[in-house]
């Protein structure tokens, strides 16, 4: 059997192993406006249904957790069962006693609707329901409240083929029949797109409260009516608050806290010949009977119409998904703590879209930091993903102090361990060249510049960087400087601050720029800057396979020869690489030869050097160039960010788990790391070694006299598989004879050691 015979025949098994379950996650609901959202208590979570432009509705459903220890993040719901048409302007409500949530009419294209549907929360099941009776003759742009009192569905006004209405309809959910409900006073005039609430506690029980909406005159009105539900003195009253009443306007995000009272009203529009919208947060005190402005701190969400809204009981939160705004369609899901507890601040924004970012993974705080990246401007923002299992993937904005780095793209950037810090370097603002060196304490937040001396690489732009631990070193290849590529390589002493140009042996890849590349690990591949691809100086986009050995003393160039196709040369792909199964994974790039940009999936393993096209199931990200990539050793996670698509920049952040490791077997917490002797060479000896927890590690060469013959390792690490490698070299860089040694590991209050033979 040839080589290349057998590299195939592990390939098939690798491959089925890897394709289990494989699929991508993580993406948000589309942009749209004109969803609903109901709080689903027994699940505690809130249900959005629908919404989509005003002619082309959707039918999808999501779920957010509200459960304090995760953040929220929208997840896809599969449905069973017959699924309502694609609209908007429907009402919802959760129906407690069957567990429901109850859909009823909308618009799909030009056409009104009046069914009504049931999704029955606890088997994710459609029906759709039959009720007797005459529906609302108002059957789009109406808001329905959930009566617990008459157990019934109750609906005002709205509109139908151009014409308004102010009658009352309601539902009764058991006997499944619709009927007008009467009431005296008189009401409310004709109106459509609302704002509405179930009032609840002493005088306001039992109550359907509105506000404003929009007349068939085209006024858009500020007015606040009442409706008594109480069976048999149903009637209607309008109120006269006091306070800083909000101009007349419709389609708010809008939720009731039926313990202090209050109502909140976010956003929402009038149309004075011209579209407003807003973007301003109003409270009703029910208890005073008062309007209030309210004025958050900090970053105030994009003026927009339309927005979904609810409540979170258990949190405390107004949460908001979507509507339109000036620049078209969100689907941000910001929301506002309104306990008293803390400042009032709007949260939940995503990073802006963006391509060209950096990923690095700070081991010790357990999160992904994402860096800066370009879309029509460039960034100098700093974000947080958490990667602990439990509270699912949200990012969040990091407040840096001290003076910032200029905001850039095509920079790169490590993670320091030994001293907790992500180093920033290089890249573009506009056409101005970027050389600077910069470090973010992760401990606290707080940006240095740092002042490297000798010659810093001439091509900083398109670059990427890896972290050699045993160098203690920030090592760069090629590289741009916006006219000119290259194919030298330099090097960061960490502990000097100081560039070093490195010479390797052997002949290296051709100039080029925004190259794929990775640490590599283990085993023959421990201490390997691995590049794959990228932009050659000629413009041309190659599918090429390097690998640089950083062995101090023996830095040599090989180019690889992996087994398996990938079908294109292409730069700028989300790339990561897990240390512990010593596979690569590439997402997505683009080929500007062929104007194609990718969204497949390859896996390279180094174990075998072979390619495969991973084929997940379901979604698929959209084909796009330029995305951010880590991966998540805790979670097993591939996490991508951004770039930019056939549609423009993007904010999204799929990821895909890659799998169990078949030979990670971690020790508990307390426990003695678990300790190998993982591979040798005739130059070098690799250590291979397991961690319960993150913290300080240590690992020393010694003698059989007890002498320390080199430190190799102190700094933070992760929990999880590492590899340390002795190039058979002392403390001053001098050759060993041959003879027993000893591996000598601390960590924490546990330690280990490992005999071996070094025979030269």
């Amino acid at each position: 059997m040839t080589v290349s015979m057998m590299r195939a025949a592990m390939a098939v098994g690798l491959l089925c192993a890897s394709a289990v379950g494989l699929e991508w996650k993580g993406f948000p609901p589309a942009p749209r406006q004109l969803a609903t959202i109901v709080i689903d208590k027994p699940n505690r979570r809130a249900v959005m249904f629908g919404g989509g432009s005003v002619t082309e509705g959707r039918s999808d459903v999501w779920t957010l957790s509200l459960d304090a220890k995760r953040r929220y993040t929208w997840e896809s719901l599969p449905t069973s069962g017959p699924t309502p048409g694609p609209r908007v302007g429907h009402t919802a409500i959760y129906d407690p006693v069957h567990h429901w949530m109850v859909i009823f009419g909308g618009r799909s294209g030009m056409s009104s609707l009046s069914d009504v549907w049931a999704l029955d929360l606890g088997t994710a099941t459609w029906q759709q329901l039959t009720p007797t009776g005459t529906p609302p003759s108002g059957k789009v742009y109406i808001t329905a409240v959930y009566s617990p009192v008459r157990r019934s569905m109750v609906i005002f006004g709205g509109v139908d083929e151009g014409r308004g209405y102010n009658d009352v309809h309601e539902l009764l959910l058991d006997s499944m029949k619709w009927r007008v409900l009467a009431a005296s006073g008189a009401p409310p005039e004709a109106r459509w797109s609302y704002n509405a609430f179930y009032g609840s506690g002493s005088e306001w029980c039992d109550r359907l409260i509105i506000f404003g909406g929009q007349t068939p005159e085209g006024q858009f009105i500020n007015d606040l009516w009442s409706l008594d539900l109480t069976p048999g003195f149903e009637a209607w009253h309008e109120l006269n608050p006091g306070g800083s009443v909000p101009e007349g306007r419709s389609n708010c995000a809008t939720c009731f806290d039926t313990v202090a009272r209050r109502a909140y009203f976010f956003g929402g529009f009038y149309y004075p010949g011209r579209f407003v919208f807003y973007n301003d947060l109003y409270m009703l005190d029910m208890n005073l009977l008062t309007w209030t402005k309210l004025q958050p701190m900090g970053r105030i969400p994009s003026e927009r119409r339309c927005p979904g809204g609810a409540y979170d009981p258990w949190n405390d939160n107004f949460i908001t998904f979507g509507g339109e705004t000036h620049a078209g369609f969100s689907n941000e899901s910001p929301y506002i703590h309104l306990g008293q507890d803390r400042e009032l601040r709007w949260q939940g924004f995503p990073p802006a879209p963006r391509s060209v970012a950096t990923i690095i993974i700070d081991e010790l705080g357990r999160q992904a930091v994402l860096y800066g990246g370009g879309a029509s401007g460039n960034f100098g923002d700093v974000w947080t993903l958490s990667l602990d299992g439990k509270r699912g993937y949200a990012w969040e904005s990091l407040p840096a102090t001290g003076t910032a780095p200029t905001p850039r793209h095509g920079h790169t950037a490590i993670y320091d361990p030994v001293l907790r810090r992500m180093i920033v370097f290089g890249g573009r603002n506009g056409m101005t060249l970027l050389k600077d060196v910069w470090a973010l304490d992760l401990g606290t937040s707080a940006w240095q510049r740092l002042y490297p001396t000798g010659t810093p690489p001439p091509g900083p732009v398109y670059i990427t960087g890896i972290y050699s631990p045993i160098r203690r070193s920030l090592v760069v290849f090629g590289g741009n400087d916006l006219y000119t590529g290259y194919n030298d390589v330099y090097e960061l002493l960490l502990d000097s601050l100081v560039w070093r140009k490195l010479s390797p042996s052997g002949p290296p890849p051709a100039p080029r720029w925004s190259y794929n590349a990775f640490y590599g690990s283990g085993s023959d591949w421990c201490n390997r800057l691995v590049i794959f691809g990228g932009q050659t100086y000629d413009g041309h986009f190659v599918k090429d396979l390097w690998s640089l050995d950083l062995t101090p003393g023996f830095e040599a160039w090989h180019k690889l020869i992996p087994g398996g196709v990938v079908t294109e040369g292409r730069s700028n792909c989300a790339t990561c690489y897990d240390s512990v199964t010593r596979r690569a994974y590439f997402f997505g790039g683009f080929n500007y030869e062929r104007g194609t940009y990718y969204n497949d999936l390859y896996m390279l393993d180094l174990k075998t050097l072979f390619w495969i096209k991973l084929n997940p199931a379901g979604r698929i990200p959209s084909e796009r160039r330029c995305p951010a990539g880590a991966f998540d050793p805790w979670n097993r996670n591939l996490i991508t960010f951004g770039g930019q698509t056939y549609g423009g920049f993007t904010n999204e952040w799929p990821y895909i788990y890659v799998g169990e490791a078949p030979d990670r077997h971690d020790p508990g917490p307390g426990q003695t790391p678990s300790l190998q002797v993982s591979s040798f060479h005739p130059r070098r000896v690799s250590m291979r070694f397991l961690t319960a927890d993150a913290g300080k590690v240590s690992v020393r060469v010694m003698d059989q006299s007890g002498r320390v013959v080199r430190n190799l390792l102190s700094g933070t690490m992760a929990s999880g598989s590492h590899v340390v490698t002795w190039d058979g070299r002392d403390t001053h860089g001098r050759l060993v004879g041959s003879g027993i040694y000893f591996y000598y590991l601390q960590t924490g209050d546990a330690q280990e050691s490992r005999k071996f033979v070094l025979a030269r």
